[in-house]
């Protein structure tokens, strides 16, 4: 079974690839001035789960806040707070929670976003890769594989850098299609999502956002957040001092 990448948001196929290539002419070069292109080269936790990628992309953000203040948000991240992803994607009835969810245990290896996505490693505080559950598609083409890495770590001066790498393997394309389809892929998803967590986490340490206890999951996102079943009920989702 082949799941399409638009099941993520609540909107229909026309409309999706209108966005799309729309929001792709004008932003593949302007998405965040403060979301950089990283280094491919560095090492990064999701990469012995995918060795044999056809397309790797990597981003990174500074963050002036630190790393526990910022690790909450991404533990909500396609967890039932939504998608973070290209803002135009959502929708007024449908979009991620500018708060912080205390009620959305703490990610775990196991936890699925449908049948799309699920978390293949966690490391608490610092790393959450997520892997495809199956063959995906976007705009009709295959893709075989994909990984998500988000990686945290500490700067000087209460700073953190946020990381974020996309690996695919695709199906019978063609190398200028593959490079299209990740800058897409890019475009909806990890560049997008550096740039609204580091606004939302900088935000919420202002005091301009305050968090909500309990929450309506399925408002946040189209896919819903499926938590691993094995071993015990783990800890929920708070921020750390």
């Amino acid at each position: 079974m082949v799941t399409a990448l638009q099941t993520c948001w609540d909107i229909g196929e026309s409309s999706f690839l209108t966005l799309i290539e729309s929001s792709a002419r004008s932003r593949f070069h302007t998405t965040a001035a403060s979301v950089k292109v990283g280094n491919n080269a560095e090492p990064m936790p999701c990469d012995e789960l995918l060795p044999s990628a056809d397309r790797v992309m990597t981003w990174r953000v500074s963050i002036d806040a630190l790393p526990s203040r910022i690790w909450p948000w991404l533990c909500q991240m396609m967890r039932g707070g939504g998608m973070y992803g290209m803002e135009s994607l959502e929708s007024p009835a449908q979009h991620s929670s500018p708060r912080l969810l205390h009620d959305i245990p703490a990610p775990r290896e196991g936890d699925a976003l449908g049948e799309l996505l699920h978390v293949a490693l966690v490391k608490p505080g610092s790393v959450i890769v997520w892997k495809s559950s199956g063959p995906l598609s976007l705009m009709n083409h295959k893709i075989n594989e994909l990984t998500l890495a988000y990686r945290l770590t500490a700067e000087q001066s209460g700073r953190s850098v946020l990381q974020a790498r996309l690996r695919c393997r695709f199906a019978l394309t063609t190398q200028q299609v593959s490079r299209y389809l990740c800058q897409l892929i890019g475009l909806m998803l990890p560049a997008s999502q550096l740039k609204r967590i580091k606004q939302l986490a900088v935000a919420h340490d202002n005091g301009i956002h305050e968090s909500a206890v309990g929450s309506q999951h399925e408002t946040y996102q189209a896919l819903a957040f499926q938590p691993a079943r094995n071993g015990d009920a783990p800890e929920r989702n708070v921020p750390t001092e």
